[in-house]
């Protein structure tokens, strides 16, 4: 954090857990009541919305639209916020949208949550992922809000170790105690192995993310060139490696439309009617694998 955001973390805000979702889900467990509320993107990754449910907390969606380059319009959030809303969840770069929030929209969505004393949940596993623009991290942004930001990182996206189930939280110091000892049932600790390699991964040259970096930009300008000569509607992505297309115009479902891609082309794409209630006309692709795909 301080290579990368300068700022300086100590280790009683450290927790590293047995995955993104593991953090996120430790997270909400250590704030989140039954019946409060939880704003999330619409779209977004599903078990934002599973791991709200399944702590008895209401999920409220707020729209990120293609004309907006799929960045959150706050005085929509705003008008979802309610006395019972209790946290936000940010993500950026976005799965599925490939998003990326510009300083001003951070500032914007900081002091919102200030104003409504909001804790924030920020998922960055795609921090260093980005093409056009730069990961603007809450707690770099606004330092002042430290005890109201869980940061979330991970490996397998950056660093290509899915599989390893690892990732790191920075956490408000209240809160480090209590996500510990919610860890201790649920998980109990991130494999060991994988802690060393994520050692390694960390204090090693980037030299290799930057050359992973470049190979993408290459298969996502290679893809978005495809798409535009079928007239596919889509926005090209600033992070992630993932390309929303819109296929309203076919009068298909999400799902429908993956499956026929899949039975007659050979394509893998995935369905968005689970990332929430936009992605009905929403499919994802990624282009992370060889050229040749």
């Amino acid at each position: 954090m301080k290579r990368d955001y300068n700022v300086n973390v100590p280790i009683n805000r450290i927790l590293v857990s047995a995955g993104a979702v593991s953090a996120l889900n430790l997270a909400l467990l250590s704030i989140v009541e039954i019946g409060e509320g939880v704003l999330l993107p619409d779209p977004a990754y599903p078990n934002y919305e599973s791991l709200i449910r399944m702590q008895g907390a209401i999920p409220v969606f707020y729209r990120t639209k293609a004309e907006n380059d799929f960045l959150p319009d706050v005085s929509d959030i705003e008008k979802r916020i309610t006395p019972f809303t209790k946290e936000i969840i940010i993500n950026s770069p976005s799965n599925p949208t490939g998003a990326v929030f510009t300083e001003e929209k951070s500032q914007q969505i900081l002091q919102l949550a200030k104003e409504h004393e909001l804790y924030i949940i920020s998922d960055e596993l795609y921090d260093e992922l980005i093409y056009e623009g730069k990961h603007i991290s809450p707690l770099s942004a606004d330092p002042s809000m430290k005890d109201h930001i869980i940061s979330i990182f991970g490996f397998s996206k950056v660093y290509a170790m899915t599989g390893w189930r690892l990732a790191y939280a920075i956490v408000p110091e209240r809160l480090w105690g209590v996500m510990c000892k919610l860890q201790e049932p649920v998980t109990t600790c991130a494999p060991s192995i994988s802690q060393k390699a994520g050692e390694a991964a960390l204090d090693g040259s980037k030299d290799f993310v930057k050359e992973m970096l470049d190979i993408y930009k290459q298969h996502r300008d290679i893809a978005c060139d495809l798409l535009k000569q079928y007239h596919m509607d889509f926005i090209t992505p600033k992070g992630s490696f993932y390309i929303p297309i819109d296929i309203a115009c076919t009068g298909m479902s999400a799902k429908e439309f993956a499956m026929g891609l899949l039975m007659k082309q050979k394509i893998v794409a995935a369905p968005c009617d689970t990332f929430g209630p936009s992605g009905k006309s929403l499919i994802r692709i990624c282009f992370a694998g060889d050229i040749e795909q």
